[in-house]
């Protein structure tokens, strides 16, 4: 929680809340069960114990308003998340099938003060065509549109920064890429 703008009594005017939930729950059961670390599952149990490790999932984002003389803060707008499910999130940047499936977000929609009016939900797609190659192609695992679902949208082109795909030992760069196109 943020508390902000406080009167002369020490109550904020203003609130943003986060709701999260537990990632091990509901639709995204399954989607980063593992630790942050490179050698994990056979790290030493030290390595596993500060590791990070992502544990819940943010769900909704809250701003509220206290005006003077409310007792209770009043909803001002909700940003409700949406996320892709275990079998359709992004894996980590590899081809072999031992990439873990990591919190790949798919709607973000704006809800109003009511609480339940509502514009359409923006949604994004990400690129999940590997490529024939050794190496992933350029664009591969990232964001590859953004709509508002009210004839707005983003669409974005990738290419490598050092990594050359016809080198099959070039594995340290191949998670390196750059926009290099935006239309709108």
């Amino acid at each position: 929680m943020i508390n902000w703008a406080f009167d002369g009594a020490g109550v904020p005017r203003y609130r943003v809340e986060f709701v999260v939930a537990d990632r091990a729950s509901g639709y995204t059961a399954g989607v980063d069960t593992r630790w942050e670390h490179a050698y994990y599952p056979n790290a030493s149990d030290y390595w596993q114990r500060i590791a990070p490790h992502e544990v819940y999932r943010l769900d909704q984002i809250k701003v509220l308003s206290q005006p003077p003389g409310a007792g209770v803060p009043e909803l001002v707008r909700r940003y409700d998340l949406r996320y892709e499910s275990a079998e359709t999130s992004l894996q980590t940047d590899r081809k072999e099938g031992n990439g873990q499936r990591v919190l790949t977000l798919r709607e973000v929609q704006l809800v109003g003060s009511d609480g339940t009016s509502a514009l359409p939900a923006q949604s994004f797609t990400y690129d999940t065509d590997f490529g024939p190659g050794f190496a992933p192609r350029a664009g591969w695992n990232r964001l590859l549109s953004g709509s508002n679902n009210q004839g707005g949208e983003a669409r974005f082109s990738y290419s490598y920064t050092f990594h050359d795909p016809n080198v099959t030992s070039d594995s340290l760069h191949e998670n390196y890429h750059r926009v290099t196109q935006e239309l709108r």
